[in-house]
């Protein structure tokens, strides 16, 4: 099995895959011969001209059809419902041998043959990776070259014993077996998540991207091949009739042997040949050879008789075109983006060819009209060759150009090697070494872009242009030819190490392995030297290789990760199998690190268990925008129990950071989705939930159930959690109702309600559709329910799916009603409802599970109880957040002298944050977040007629307009003038370019000012800002576009 590089649990699927193989191309062989022989011994040439015609649409369209209804059943009862109707076909058509069943039997066979084909790649694809399949496609599809040689060597000997017709039968019973293939392949799955194509669609019509000349040279090739084709293999069976005419089974067993040899020499060609072809003479070439020999046989029909030449013809045609020429096609896709090769390549290869073999078809017809014999159409076929190869000399052309196109592009995939490698095209490899040659800016890219496999064909080249790299392209370049000594000397890598750059520390490693007899002494010097990139290589060095005294380096090393600076080149450099941090040195400096050398500096971590790393690690994770793979395998070395304890007591704990919650959800769902679902059921029995946890363990749980049913929360709980939404809605909908009837004075408590209502429908839509079996199988996107364009979208799906305990309840929330008729919904739903009036805002129950919401009722609660407003504001963030900078102890100021100096500050803060929410940039953003954002803001007033900045000036700030009017002008002409609401100066901060106008004050004005640094902060800190800046750039590119065209 070594030989073959098949693995050990790849064994059976292959042993299955094998005789799969085997049974499908014998019964492919047996049917197609007694096919032919049987159509030819009842029908002349005139109804085989016809069938050309007739064949391929047929074929084409019902394969199409049967294929597009069967689409969403499972693969082996697909497997099942095809092979029973065809072999119930297949039965009654060989036992009722007539005129019509023949004709019909003829095109049936070609029907049987596409389907079953498509079957077999099917639960090939199915059940093996990509790069299994390319490991393993070549010994699978060898059952069927097996078959063909054992087949074309005995059947004439079987059909001694027994009729062609009924082995034929036999054969027919024994394909009913092959969804027993497909079930063992299937659940012997090695291609582990489910498959999901991205049919990305060009905004191009079809018809448009036909008209690319690459394409239509495709095009061109296939209409004029499949034509010849259609011509050699009809007067192939003529002539084969002619000779076998008076014994049909001889026919049947010449047929049999004919395409047996065909498919061992093809075998022979595509594992011997194909592959020097390629690397010899490249695409272009190899694609003229089956063409050329056809071109050469031709003429000699008129000295030698039709039936060898024809014989010869479809010989060749028949070894070389599954090999060299269809793989030669396959590659010439290759080069061309995937927005028109994804919908023309299906277009061109099932139906336009199909078509082609029709006209080749009618053509037949016309010969017969005209009594036109072989010889007649040799010149024809001969004009067709020419034609052929001169289209085909003319695709080098166009495939350089689409190759160069497509690295430029950078559209070429090189993971997408159909047939063969890419490495033994010899065009491809000439573009690549040109454009390494030409282009040394892109340079790195080009190689980062190649396989290992492409790389070494360019050695040449590499080598060549190595020393005139920049460091980055020669750290590349080393890592695959570092061995190397004659083309990549050592004195320029010890060259490389005194001159202490970028390079220096690989160089130094390099010589290592080279095994260099200066390199032990440079690097005892380097031990000491100034650069700590190369100090600690060459320290990594001593202890690799055994220079000097171990303990004492070791030791050295242990003191040094005191120091901090130390610390970071020790974890980059050190091998882990030197050293050993225990959870004290790793908490010491783990907030030293970046998260890179975080995450490798707990490879030297060696106990796993330990609640204090684990909270260190939280510590300097959690801001991270992704989740490292070896952060995963850390955690999952750990003893699990004890690890989802410690998740549990943080997300169960109220007080813990929100943004940390979520990033241990995160990690809780790649670690163990058993032990996740246990985590989760026991979040959900919580009473106090905050909704960004919620909702992002809502998504979690929808994850973890698309991949495996069984791994679920309990029905009852998640009811029992949609009742609970259900009622906050209503209760959140009524306080809405009355805050937006009482007075404009809570418009900030108002706004934290409509966002509360927001992000609690949104759980509420997940777990209804969580808990919804029909509805859960249709597998719905998840941003069907939280962006707000597919609202309505939702409810019709609702409205059809919910049951009516649901429905009634839910589709108001959903609805877009009034305020008002959602009031009456919650009135009419809960009944206590009724007595909840303005007052309860303040009530205890309200108060004290979100700070935010204590922050903004506190002016309410200070009239009420002013004990409570202190033990509110004590410990409360935002109000931390506003007397972080006065003077003040916040025990004294909190004191009732002092409590209304307290809440004019907090008006302020609010004013400028309900201030920012009118602003486009901010509007997504809410309360709760932006008064972090407006305690950056600079308040600053100016008089009427003063300059703010003028033209040319660096840009270090942004303003907006809190009162009065700003006019921004380029010299003597006025751009436009800015009133409260707008702000300016924001350009200069993004494109770093100096102001491109002046602003000056009309009126006197009120301004907030934010300087670049922390607008800097306020950008990377929220992707509403992201997209608020992006919907501002926008409308400035609009509007000068309006100034352009009028």
């Amino acid at each position: 099995m070594k030989i073959f590089n098949i693995r050990n649990n790849e064994k059976s699927s292959i042993v299955y895959g094998f005789f799969y193989s085997f049974f499908i191309v014998s019964f492919f062989i047996v049917s197609k011969s007694y096919r032919d022989s049987l159509f030819l011994n009842s029908f002349g040439k005139e109804e085989l001209s016809v069938l050309y015609i007739v064949t391929p649409l047929i074929i084409g369209l019902s394969v199409w059809f049967i294929t597009f209804i069967l689409d969403k059943i499972d693969l082996f009862k697909k497997g099942i419902i095809i092979h029973v109707i065809i072999f119930i076909i297949s039965i009654l058509s060989l036992t009722n041998i007539n005129s019509t069943t023949i004709l019909f039997y003829y095109v049936f066979v070609d029907f049987q043959i596409a389907m079953i084909a498509f079957l077999f790649w099917r639960s090939l694809s199915s059940t093996f990776s990509t790069r299994q399949a390319k490991r393993l496609y070549g010994v699978i599809t060898s059952g069927g070259f097996l078959s063909a040689i054992l087949l074309g060597s005995s059947l004439s000997i079987l059909t001694q014993y027994i009729s062609q017709k009924d082995f034929l039968i036999l054969f027919n019973f024994l394909i009913l077996f092959c969804p027993l293939f497909i079930k063992q392949l299937t659940t012997k799955s090695f291609s582990g998540k489910t498959k999901i194509e991205n049919k990305k669609k060009s905004d191009e019509s079809v018809l448009k991207l036909i008209q690319n000349k690459y394409v239509l040279n495709i095009i061109s090739i296939i209409f004029l091949f499949t034509i010849i084709s259609v011509f050699i293999d009809y007067y192939f069976k003529l002539s084969s009739y002619d000779k076998f005419s008076n014994n049909p089974d001889q026919l049947t067993n010449y047929f049999t042997q004919f395409y047996s040899i065909a498919s061992l020499l093809s075998f022979l060609v595509q594992i011997f040949v194909s592959s020097y072809i390629f690397k010899r003479f490249g695409i272009a070439y190899t694609l003229l050879i089956l063409p050329m020999l056809l071109l050469l046989l031709s003429p000699f029909s008129i000295i030698v008789s039709s039936y060898v030449i024809i014989f010869l013809l479809k010989g060749n045609e028949q070894i070389f075109k599954s090999t060299l020429h269809d793989t030669s096609m396959q590659i010439l896709w290759m080069p061309l983006p995937s927005y028109i090769k994804d919908p023309i390549k299906p277009l061109v290869n099932i139906l336009f060819k199909n078509i082609f073999s029709s006209f080749g078809g009618l053509l037949i017809i016309l010969t017969i009209y005209f009594e036109l014999q072989f010889i007649n159409i040799i010149p024809v076929l001969i004009c067709l060759l020419l034609f052929l190869i001169f289209i085909m000399m003319n695709s080098k052309t166009y495939y350089i150009n689409e190759l160069v196109r497509a690295i430029d592009d950078r559209s070429l995939s090189f993971e997408n090697k159909n047939s063969i490698n890419f490495s033994n095209n010899i065009e491809m490899l000439d573009i690549v070494n040109k454009k390494i040659i030409d282009d040394k800016k892109d340079r790195y890219f080009i190689l980062k872009l190649l396989d290992k496999n492409i790389i070494e064909k360019c050695k040449i080249t590499l080598i060549e242009v190595f020393y005139e790299s920049d460091i980055k392209t020669q750290k590349e370049i080393l890592k695959y030819f570092y061995d190397d000594e004659e083309s990549i000397k050592s004195d320029y890598l010890i060259n490389q190490v005194k001159s202490n750059n970028e390079l220096s520390a690989d160089c130094l490693n390099i010589l290592f392995k080279r095994d260099n007899k200066e390199v032990r002494l440079l690097n005892e010097d380097l031990c000491q030297s100034r650069s700590p990139i190369l100090k600690y290589a060459a320290i990594n060095n001593s202890l690799q290789y055994k220079i000097g005294n171990k303990t004492e380096i070791i030791n050295q090393l242990y003191e040094r990760l005191n120091n901090l600076e130390d610390c970071n080149y020790i974890i980059k450099y050190i091998n882990t199998d030197f050293l050993n941090l225990d959870t004290k040195q790793f908490i010491k400096i783990s907030s030293s690190l970046d998260y890179e050398l975080l995450i490798k500096a707990l490879k030297f971590i060696k106990v796993y268990d330990d609640k204090y790393l684990w909270d260190s690690i939280v510590d300097n994770c959690f801001k991270q925008s992704y989740i490292d793979p070896k952060l995963i395998s850390f955690l999952q070395n750990a003893e699990q129990i004890e690890l989802f304890t410690f998740f549990k007591l943080k997300l169960l704990n109220k007080n813990y950071l929100i943004e940390k919650k979520l990033f241990i959800n995160e990690l809780a769902l790649q670690i163990n989705h058993d032990k996740s679902i246990i985590l989760y059921n026991d979040y959900f029995k919580k009473s106090l939930k905050d909704d960004y946890t919620f909702d992002r363990i809502c998504d979690s749980i929808i994850e973890i159930k698309s991949k495996n049913n069984d791994d679920k929360i309990d029905n009852r709980l998640i009811e029992r959690l949609i009742d609970e939404l259900n009622s906050s809605l209503y209760l959140y909908i009524r306080l809405s109702f009355l805050i937006d009837r009482d007075s404009e004075e809570r418009r900030i408590i108002e706004e934290y309600f409509k966002y509360r209502i927001n992000k609690k429908t949104k759980i509420l839509v997940k777990l209804l559709y969580y808990n919804n079996e029909e509805l859960f199988k249709k597998n719905l996107n998840l941003n069907l329910f939280s962006n707000e364009l597919y609202l309505h979208k939702v409810i019709e799906i609702f409205e059809e799916s919910l049951t009516k305990k649901y429905k009634d309840k839910i589709i108001p929330i959903l609805d877009d009603i009034s305020l008002l008729d959602k009031n009456n919904y919650s009135l009419k739903f809960y009944k206590y409802l009724k007595t909840v009036d303005i007052n309860h805002l303040v009530e205890t129950k309200m108060l004290g599970e979100d700070q935010w919401y204590d922050f903004i009722s506190s002016f309410e609660v200070f009239n009420n109880n002013t004990d409570l407003f202190t033990e509110l504001m004590s410990n409360n963030k935002y109000f931390n957040l506003l007397i972080k900078n006065t003077d003040y102890n916040k025990e004294n100021f909190l004191k009732i002298d002092n409590i209304k100096l307290i809440l004019e500050q907090m008006i302020t803060s609010l004013e400028k944050t309900l201030y920012l929410k009118d602003s486009s940039i901010f509007k997504d953003i809410p309360a709760k977040e932006l008064i972090f954002i407006s305690q950056e803001l600079e308040e600053i007033q100016y008089s009427d007629n003063t300059v703010i900045f003028k033209d040319g000036e660096v840009g270090d700030s942004m303003y907006f307009i809190f009162n009065g009017e700003i006019r921004i002008s380029k010299g003597d002409n006025e751009l436009v003038c800015l009133k409260r609401g707008d702000y300016f100066g924001e350009m200069a901060l993004l494109d770093g370019e100096p102001r491109s106008a002046d602003a000056t004050t009309i009126t006197n004005s009120v301004l907030l000012k934010l300087n670049s640094n922390k607008f800097k902060n306020v950008l990377y800190s929220n992707q509403h800002v992201v997209k608020g800046v992006l919907s501002m750039l926008c409308d400035r590119l609009r509007n000068a576009n309006n100034i352009i065209n009028k």
